[in-house]
């Protein structure tokens, strides 16, 4: 009986419920006139209907209150700038500002006196001069899954001017009225806000569009929420080794790519165990891209310097990869690569498919031009190539004869380079690059002439030969000019007779 009684009352209670309807946002220009109209669902002639107003970041301001055959109140400071009409066939309190500023901006409410127990929801007004600026507007969602019966969605608008701006939420079509929206927050003369709303786990799990519509007087801005379809993808992993010249310190790199969902721990393992002196590991942040197949997939790096004392030959370095898989379920994938001195065993690795060779320049060249070319010629079975260079002792990139690689046939090319004489006979070194996109680093080739006494030799057999070959044409020519001579005096002989 008593929960009956109970129930009455309440249905009771909602008989009196009263509305008081007014526009959501209004934008005017200084100077200008303001004009806020209310809808009331009571008679204006049996209540006082008040206006009251605050500004952003302020508390509320009493602007004035009026009844139809009443006494009007005003506030003091107030009442030469706003005054109230009243409309008692419709039942509408109207609010009227004069030559309004920027600080009358605020948010305008009107509420039934004379307890204050009904109110509207409120109009912010903007006043500004500034031009009207659309705002942007982009889903946002919370992470992780939860476990409980509701997700909470959110909608951020960013860049809009003025500040005016409401937000409506739907389901489907079906208005949503249960959210909240916050105050616009103004930054570099543009403003941003935000909404959030609670909904049904069930509808978010069945995969229900929500839509966020931000309705402002420049544009309004929208945007559709779907819970994302995440795929469960390991990378494809590989992992490289190299150390410098003196061995005293190695590098190792680990690359994830094209992994799914972005949710992953990287560590390095040695010869089975976890790596605790990890003070030089370095993580880059994950790259998204989209794949042919419209799925979002993720790439990233882990790099680990190791001192000498850390390794030996056939240490074994891991690199192990933990992703998300279904349900929350960790999935994981490792690649190894054992250190061996100055040679790395590492699956996947290819530089033992790249073989470069120089070629020096020829001696005929050299002492016939005075210069001659360098040519560095690369085989690559695998991957794809990428360009190829050359560099001096001071790792300054040389301009080549040619300036790109010269493709000789399929999966070799050849690169060429301009030496001089002089820098041939002073035995300077220059070293060829090949870069290609298996290569952690590019891989160079040293050329450097071995044979000091070459030059000398050479030049020594040079003249030699020059001058045995002017003593053969000399001889030549007198042989030739006794045998004419001998030949004329005969001839002259056998004339006489």
């Amino acid at each position: 009986m008593f929960s009956v009684a109970l129930l009455l009352l309440l249905a009771a209670g909602c008989v009196k419920c009263e509305q008081l309807t007014q526009p959501a946002s209004v934008t005017v220009q200084p100077g200008q006139r303001l004009t806020i109209t209310c809808q009331v669902s009571y008679s204006v002639s049996s209540y006082y209907t008040a206006w009251i107003r605050q500004p952003a970041g302020k508390g509320l301001e009493w602007i004035g209150m009026e009844a139809v055959g009443y006494t009007t109140y005003y506030k003091d400071s107030l009442k030469n700038k706003f005054s109230i009409d009243l409309d008692s066939s419709s039942n509408t309190v109207t609010l009227n500002g004069q030559n309004v500023q920027p600080e009358d901006s605020a948010v305008y409410y009107c509420a039934r006196y004379d307890a204050f127990d009904y109110w509207g929801k409120g109009t912010t007004v903007t006043v500004s001069s500034g031009t009207s600026t659309p705002p942007t507007v982009f889903p946002l969602m919370q992470c992780g899954s939860g476990s409980g019966a509701t997700v909470t969605l959110g909608c951020l608008a960013t860049g809009f001017t003025p500040s005016s701006l409401t937000y409506s939420w739907s389901k489907g079509g079906t208005p949503l009225t249960d959210f909240i929206q916050y105050p616009a927050v103004q930054k570099n003369n543009v403003y941003t806000g935000v909404s959030q709303i609670q909904v049904r786990r069930q509808d978010w799990d069945a995969r229900q569009t929500f839509q966020c519509v931000a309705t402002h007087a420049a544009g309004n801005g929208q945007a559709d929420i779907v819970k994302p379809n995440v795929v469960y993808k390991l990378p494809t992993l590989k992992v490289f080794a190299s150390s410098d010249e003196d061995e005293e310190e190695a590098a190792f790199s680990c690359f994830a790519t094209d992994f799914s969902p972005n949710s992953y721990k990287i560590k390095w393992l040695k010869n089975g165990e976890d790596f605790n002196n990890q003070t030089d590991k370095i993580e880059t942040t994950s790259v998204e891209r989209t794949d042919a197949n419209g799925t979002k997939v993720y790439s990233t790096a882990s790099f680990l310097r190791v001192k000498s004392s850390e390794w030996s030959p056939s240490t074994e370095f891991t690199c192990l990869f933990e992703g998300k898989g279904k349900n929350g379920i960790p999935a994981f994938k490792n690649s190894s690569v054992v250190y061996k001195g100055n040679t790395v065993e590492c699956p996947g690795c290819f530089e033992k498919d790249v073989e470069i060779e120089i070629s020096g320049p020829s001696t005929k060249d050299l002492f016939s031009n005075n210069k001659g070319s360098l040519v560095c010629t690369v085989q690559i079975d695998e991957a794809s190539f990428i360009k190829m260079w050359w560099e001096d002792d001071n790792n300054k990139e040389l301009v080549g004869t040619t300036e790109v690689a010269v493709k000789i046939k399929k999966n070799r090319f050849s690169l060429t380079l301009d030496i001089s004489y002089e820098e041939w006979s002073r035995g300077i070194k220059r070293y060829c690059f090949v870069e290609h996109s298996a290569l952690v680093v590019p891989i160079k080739e040293l050329y450097e002439r071995k044979i000091e006494t070459l030059s000398e030799t050479n030049i020594q057999w040079i003249c030699i030969t020059e001058e045995d070959n002017m003593a053969v044409a000399a001889v030549t020519f007198i042989l030739l000019f006794l045998i004419t001579l001998l030949f004329t005096i005969v001839t002259t002989f056998f004339k006489i007779k």
